[in-house]
């Protein structure tokens, strides 16, 4: 409702200023800089993973989309037909591909052939490598 209420007072707002005001309702957004705990699961289950931690998953079904496709979307600062490139895939896929990515680390050129959402969850997992939660 909070959301829903804000827009609406933007939307007044650009109305009476003569602007026009674009609202694009995200999907869940993951990629490198997030922070574990607090902004993604995907940021925690990286952190967890790489500090064995263990983490709580289920297997509801999100959508997702790496932060770089969406700051390209959202850059075109379009008016309409804005369709953000997600995928569907359930929390308990995701836990269990970072586990192979912990896995097989060492055979990083192996991981390194990954293609689309796999290779951007990927760059997402190394970049927890060495994360320290401040």
């Amino acid at each position: 409702r909070s959301k829903r209420d804000g827009k609406k007072l933007f939307d007044d707002y650009c109305k009476k200023n003569g602007t026009k005001f674009i609202s694009h309702k995200l999907p869940n957004i993951f990629g490198p800089g997030a922070k574990p705990n607090f902004t993604s699961f995907i940021a925690t289950f990286c952190y967890n993973i790489h500090n064995n931690i263990e983490c709580e998953y289920n297997k509801n079904v999100v959508k997702l989309c790496f932060v770089d496709d969406a700051i390209k979307v959202i850059a075109k600062l379009s008016w309409e037909n804005v369709k953000f490139d997600y995928v569907k895939v359930s929390v308990y896929e995701v836990y269990f591909l970072l586990k192979e990515f912990k896995k097989n680390i060492k055979n990083i050129d192996k991981l390194k052939s990954y293609k689309n959402f796999n290779k951007n969850l990927l760059v997402t997992f190394l970049s927890y490598k060495n994360y320290k939660i401040k």
